[in-house]
């Protein structure tokens, strides 16, 4: 567990840098895949 709060930790902070956290990049990721799947049909 605290191996994946490491993780967690950096990954955010590297993000963060970019001016992400993990949730909008995550919210980001589900709406490009929603308007995939809809340009999909």
């Amino acid at each position: 567990a605290t191996a994946e709060r490491l993780l967690a930790t950096e990954r955010s902070r590297l993000l963060g840098t970019q001016g992400y956290t993990v949730d909008e990049f995550e919210k980001n990721m589900r709406e490009a895949i929603a308007r995939g799947a809809e340009h999909g049909r």
